[in-house]
């Protein structure tokens, strides 16, 4: 029988098909209350047949009895349910700004793809409009590339032409102003060919439209975001983080969630976050390695907000050159340091209690902890 096949007959089929039993008699039969199955990830043994399906989900027959899932690594014959934590669904506020935030992500990361293009795309015919702006993935940037896609078209123009684009565009400082502009006037051609300018000048536009529809794209998000993360009551623990601000706050905000009972000590919320490594023992062997089943976008968040922590947090500046000191990558570094956020956040998280650093400065101090030596 193919496997097509076997999904197909659904499970009571399947049961039949490979031990002659139902799925009421084959739950009779292993002594469970349970008549309807849906089974994932389990080793399902009978008559001799054995088959691995992905995650389990028993549906009891008994009103009094709530249904819960059952991991791989445990057997059939289990009584005891009130093991298994029922999953609560966070508010419908709360699912739309996780969404939100993902989308947006997402959006910074296009931004990042396409400003990398495009930059390519000008080393190519047009290397000086990078020496002329400092920053890539801005809206003056994309709309000086589609009115001027050539050195020839930009030197061509007025100065006083130029001079109004970058007071229309917000740029009003006349010190960078007349840098451009002598630039302009004075830059030399990388080539003449027409056969290179062309392809490339018209890539370049393409990608400095899509780029600036982007840009556009990631504020209209950046509105909504900050709209519905400002009416969470727990915002504020988020926002008053080191190095949070208005983009990373609503993306913690969303990792640790409403369901404070989800997690009984901060231990479970880094493996579950995967900020916590995996360690393995075999024998006299021991091995450390990076944890892959995991929400990988509630890991970046952490990530990402532990690195921007660095700069505006005095003991996490001490603990990242402490951990570059013993010989550490930077993203070690900085995963190290998430890892010792998350304890804090924790803590904060259940009690609903401001970040105070200089509190934590001095519980450093009493504990005589070398952070506050070394940062001294």
């Amino acid at each position: 029988m193919g496997g097509q096949q076997l999904l197909n007959l659904g499970l009571n089929g399947l049961l039949e098909e490979l031990s002659g039993t139902s799925a009421q008699q084959f739950g009779q039969q292993i002594g469970t209350p349970y008549s309807t199955f849906q089974l994932n990830n389990v080793t399902l043994s009978h008559g001799g047949v054995s088959l691995w399906l992905i995650g389990c989900l028993a549906i009891t027959n008994q009103p009094d009895t709530s249904p819960f899932f059952k991991p791989s690594n445990t057997t059939f014959g289990y009584n005891s349910p009130e093991r298994f934590q029922t999953l609560t669904a966070q508010s419908a506020r709360l699912r739309q700004l996780h969404l939100l935030v993902e989308h947006r992500r997402q959006l910074v990361a296009d931004k990042v793809r396409l400003t990398n293009r495009l930059c390519a795309a000008l080393k190519q015919y047009y290397p000086q409009s990078l020496e002329w702006f400092e920053k890539l993935d801005t809206v003056l940037f994309c709309e000086f590339i589609k009115q001027w896609p050539t050195l020839r078209k930009a030197q061509s123009a007025r100065s006083t032409t130029l001079v109004r684009f970058f007071n229309e565009n917000h740029m009003y400082r006349q010190s960078v102003q007349q840098r451009r502009l002598d630039g302009i006037r004075k830059a030399m051609p990388l080539t003449l060919e027409e056969a290179l300018i062309e392809p490339f000048s018209l890539k370049a536009q393409l990608i400095a439209e899509q780029l600036r529809l982007v840009l556009a794209a990631i504020q209209q998000y950046g509105q909504k975001i900050s709209e519905l993360a400002s009416e969470h009551p727990d915002y504020e623990l988020f926002v008053s983080l080191p190095g949070a601000g208005a983009s990373l706050a609503p993306r913690l905000l969303v990792a640790f969630g409403e369901e404070r009972e989800r997690f009984q000590s901060a231990g479970e919320l880094q493996m579950y976050t995967g900020i916590a490594p995996v360690t393995e023992r075999s024998g006299q062997k021991c091995w450390v390695h990076w944890r892959t089943q995991c929400p990988r976008f509630l890991r970046q968040t952490i990530v990402e907000w532990a690195g921007h922590s660095i700069r505006y947090s005095f003991w996490a500046e001490a603990f990242y050159r402490q951990q570059r000191n013993k010989g550490s990558n930077h993203q070690a570094a900085v995963r190290a340091l998430a890892f010792k956020w998350l304890r804090i956040l924790y803590r904060c998280w259940q009690t609903r209690t401001q970040y105070d650093e200089s509190k934590y400065l001095k519980a450093l101090q009493q504990r005589g902890s070398p952070l506050v030596a070394a940062a001294a």
